[in-house]
């Protein structure tokens, strides 16, 4: 595993900790959507990707949030990503003040740790802004992200536009303002929500294609399955949809605000 400067993200009096690049575009996505200054004035320390950061405790003074963004399992139960080391996590859980896991699916990877610290787990993709950004019309299907054989197959065969690997920030910003749909591929065979894509997705005001992603979310209510974009009313009704059903209901401000009673 290739080692990266951890990047520290300021954001008012939140601080995002992030070790990895994909991680910091994460973080600074996360960090757009808090909108509300007293959520901005609260002095939280945010890591985000558990796996690849060693436990620490919090700062005098400060609240301590984990996140943690791997797949370790499935919808189906399916052990997915095995780099990411259980023991590692329920570390963070004892030194953190809460963890958020952007999936449900994980957890029984915490074991009696996760049990009897619950009060302290949330689980679900947490990821989406206060105010959420209206649809915004666009021309093609635009894929972002690592690329591998299974990907590089599915992008040919649905005639899918690929950015090339690396794009961030400004760069990535605009590639997708101009887009339909932002694609979502799984990197490996799974059911399974990739929520930092759906964040950049929202966050640009567009509907995602994917396969298939784990409940809440459902194929041709909240999300566009591989195939031929729709009309451009059809995108903005899924696009609607998404929007009220899902990233209303999971925002990240709900995970922060928690943080002032943890």
């Amino acid at each position: 595993m290739a080692q990266h400067t951890e990047e520290r993200i300021a954001h008012g009096a939140l601080v995002f900790v992030a070790p990895h690049p994909v991680l910091a575009e994460l973080a600074r996505d996360l960090a757009r959507g808090i909108t509300d200054p007293a959520v901005m004035a609260l002095p939280v320390d945010i890591l985000v990707g558990l796996h690849r950061l060693r436990p620490r405790l919090p700062a005098l003074g400060r609240r301590q949030l984990g996140i943690q963004t791997e797949q370790i399992r499935d919808a189906e139960g399916r052990p997915m990503w095995k780099k990411v080391r259980p023991g590692r996590l329920r570390k963070h859980l004892l030194a953190c003040h809460r963890v958020l896991d952007l999936s449900v699916s994980n957890a029984p990877v915490y074991g009696l740790a996760g049990r009897l610290l619950r009060h302290r787990l949330d689980f679900g993709p947490y990821v989406f802004p206060q105010r959420i950004p209206d649809f915004v019309p666009g021309k093609e299907a635009v894929f972002f992200g690592a690329a591998n054989d299974r990907r590089a197959d599915l992008v040919a065969r649905h005639g899918i536009r690929m950015l090339p690997n690396g794009v961030f920030g400004a760069a990535l910003a605009a590639e997708l303002a101009g887009a339909a749909a932002v694609v979502n591929l799984h990197y490996t065979e799974g059911v399974y929500t990739e929520a930092p894509r759906l964040l950049a997705a929202c966050l640009a005001g567009k509907p995602v294609m994917s396969e298939p992603l784990a409940p809440p979310l459902v194929a041709g209510r909240h999300y566009l399955p591989l195939g031929p974009l729709p009309t451009q009313p059809d995108l903005a009704a899924l696009q609607a949809r998404f929007a009220t059903e899902i990233a209303a209901r999971h925002r990240f401000a709900e995970i922060l605000l928690k943080m002032r009673r943890a």
